[in-house]
């Protein structure tokens, strides 16, 4: 049985093809497993980002949950019939019938000179009136503006 030349270069050129054929599909092939890897790197990070987006958003859940418990207590003390008359006491000097109310200056106002004191306490007529105006023009914008 004798070989001839015709099936010796068809044997050659199958060889070569395959040859070249199995490169590229192994090209093909660690390409397509590099994708994969990098996706799967993605998909990881992603899933890592939105898992503290989710720890975020329940510890902010968390405060705002114990903001609202500390507002209803809060709520609660305001509704009170003690806290409104402190208040009423406090920024509006109400009184109880028979209670005199005494106004003390603030610790900003302890510079005030020995003559400006002596004319708080012995005021001529003519400062009265105007302190009186004063006093009643802040009454009336508490009144028509709130506090």
């Amino acid at each position: 049985m004798a070989i001839n030349r015709k099936q010796v270069v068809d044997i050659n050129t199958n060889g070569l093809g395959s040859t070249v054929l199995s490169f590229f599909l192994s090209i093909f092939m660690i390409a397509l497993s590099v994708l994969l890897v990098i996706n799967s790197a993605k998909s990881i990070i992603l899933a890592y980002r939105r898992s503290l987006l989710l720890e975020q958003a329940r510890q902010e859940v968390y405060d705002l949950r114990l903001r609202n418990l500390e507002l209803v207590s809060e709520k609660s003390n305001v509704m009170s019939e003690e806290y409104v008359e402190t208040e009423a006491r406090d920024r509006l000097s109400y009184a109880k019938d028979g209670e005199v109310i005494v106004v003390l200056p603030d610790t900003a106002q302890s510079d005030i000179s020995v003559s400006q004191d002596e004319e708080y306490l012995i005021p001529n007529d003519e400062s009265a009136e105007v302190k009186n105006s004063e006093g009643f023009t802040r009454w009336w914008s508490i009144l028509r503006d709130g506090i």
